[in-house]
């Protein structure tokens, strides 16, 4: 059922929104935004139709669950239905609730097509706020020292900026609020608990401060900009971010899709890895959130079936690695709650070392059915090579790559604010390249062919050139090409900051380099 509040009431409120400068809605843009991504990486033709003919529906869902937080933007009490809807004995309710009352009547029946769409949403909220939270923020924290508070309603404004993002406001906001109703009933949720009034006043609070953000994002973008560096260039590819919550969401959908279907889920499940099968050059630093190893399913598992047994990281003779090992669930529950596993190695692991992950039978699902049966399932990943790393400061700033792009061949390179993070480490080879901790396959280069005044320096696929061959001159803090009277400075560039260019040499501050190593 929609319901709608007079024009004055929804002035009001958007008023409201807007003056507000801690807007609850923070979270909102993103959450579309994994859930358009999802819709794309469909293969099933009915779930897609569906998808696609109740959109608003999905929408709607995608943002319902954080619904329940709005009286706290009004200095009140969150819902306790808020929290509840984030997890997993909610969707399972609401699941449960669906097919009895639809029956399969999903692209046959208006109604249902709606509700089934709404649910997908609710679902695809729980577990974007897993690897959101659970990847990308503390990456965010790590490197920008901002917290949760700030990326979430930060990252929506750079997105509202960067993306067009009023498309995927609802148009009409759909509530089944009798429906859910039924599903608070059913967790023995008292009236006062959870009821019609609350529900639809609060998706009308959801739904202000969802075109609240559109109309301030112009004048917090850069304000987000400057607080996130790092953050805003990399919500759209980072573990955790668009992308990669688009991926899982989609994986889930399909298995929620069977569920609806009456179809039992016996194949073998989707997961998401990092590091992935096979990956190199993985960070072996503790207080690094790279040494983090992580699983997601695209169903529930039982937390109480995940422990140092059933879930365990092995070195190249065998030897086990302890660690701590996290949900977003209590660790002792015999109901099906998370997503998602992730190790933390209580020390820093080996250089060069292949590691092994293993999980075996005793993982079990939603259902009480082991994930991955008697052979179980296993993934191999090795970590960096042993180098002398080094930051390379600049007039107090350190040279670093400012995005995550794991497949691109060349990105640039520039001054940020110190941090002790891999992007800003560097080591230097026997043939003179500099290479990226990140990215060891990147080294710094010449952008062109020709080394003259004024070309840029990016991290380009290392290659034997000459243009990638560098020396430091420790008593002039110089660092210039090895065979070119040519050093690498800085340029004040009034549209895009300071730049890294190639210069004539000259003893200023801005050809100045040092070199401080790091572990």
């Amino acid at each position: 059922m929609t319901f709608t509040y007079p024009k004055h009431v929804r002035l009001f409120s958007l008023i409201l929104c807007i003056l507000s400068s801690n807007l609850y809605a923070g979270g909102m843009v993103i959450h579309m935004f994994q859930s358009e991504k999802a819709i794309a990486q469909l293969d099933d033709s009915d779930l897609k139709q569906l998808i696609s003919q109740n959109t608003n529906a999905l929408y709607s869902g995608t943002q319902y669950p954080d619904a329940g937080y709005s009286p706290s933007f009004l200095g009140q009490e969150k819902h306790i239905w808020g929290e509840a809807s984030h997890w997993a004995p909610f969707i399972e309710t609401y699941l449960g609730v669906v097919i009895e009352k639809c029956q399969g009547r999903y692209l046959s029946d208006s109604e249902c097509g709606k509700l089934a769409s709404h649910f997908l949403g609710a679902a695809a909220h729980g577990i974007q706020d897993q690897v959101f939270d659970g990847l990308f923020i503390p990456k965010v924290t790590e490197v920008d020292h901002k917290g949760q508070d700030t990326t979430d309603i930060g990252i929506d404004m750079v997105v509202l900026r960067e993306h067009s993002r009023d498309h995927t406001i609802p148009k009409p906001w759909y509530t089944p609020a009798d429906v859910l109703v039924d599903v608070y009933r059913q967790m023995n949720f008292s009236e006062s608990e959870a009821n019609r009034s609350q529900i639809l006043t609060a998706t009308k609070v959801s739904e202000t401060g969802r075109y609240g953000e559109s109309l301030i994002a112009p004048f917090l973008y850069w304000h987000y900009k400057k607080l996130m560096p790092w953050g805003s260039r990399n919500y759209m590819t980072y573990p955790g971010g668009v992308e990669y919550g688009g991926r899982i969401t989609a994986n889930f959908w399909k298995h929620l899709w069977k569920k609806l279907n009456g179809v039992n889920d016996t194949g073998a499940p989707n997961i998401t890895t990092i590091p992935a099968s096979g990956e190199q050059h993985v960070s072996i630093n503790k207080r690094d959130t790279d040494n983090k190893i992580s699983v997601t399913f695209d169903r529930y598992i039982i937390p109480s079936s995940v422990n140092n047994t059933s879930f365990q990281v092995t070195d190249a003779q065998g030897n086990q690695i302890f660690g701590s090992i996290g949900l977003f669930a209590y660790s002792g529950q015999t109901h099906a709650e998370a997503n998602m596993i992730q190790f933390k190695p209580y020390g820093s692991l080996e250089f060069n070392t292949i590691y092994t992950v293993s999980m075996n039978a005793s993982i079990l699902d939603e259902d009480g059915a082991s994930i991955f049966g008697n052979n179980g399932y296993q993934w191999q990943f090795t970590t960096e090579k042993s180098e002398q790393y080094q930051q390379l400061n600049s007039q107090g700033f350190c040279l670093g790559l400012p995005k995550y792009e794991p497949s691109s061949t060349s990105i640039d390179v520039e001054l940020q604010t110190c941090t002790e993070t891999r992007h800003q480490h560097w080591y230097q080879d026997t043939n003179n390249q500099w290479h990226n901790r990140s990215r060891p396959d990147l080294c710094l280069d010449v952008d062109g062919d020709r080394a003259r005044s004024w070309r840029r320096i990016k991290a380009n696929t290392c290659n034997d050139k000459s243009l990638q061959q560098w020396q430091y001159d420790s008593d002039l803090n110089r660092l210039s090409l090895l065979n070119d009277s040519y050093a690498m400075g800085t340029f004040l560039n009034a549209w895009a900051g300071i730049e890294l260019r190639l210069f004539r040499p000259r003893n200023n501050s801005r050809q100045q380099w040092t070199s401080t190593l790091t572990d």
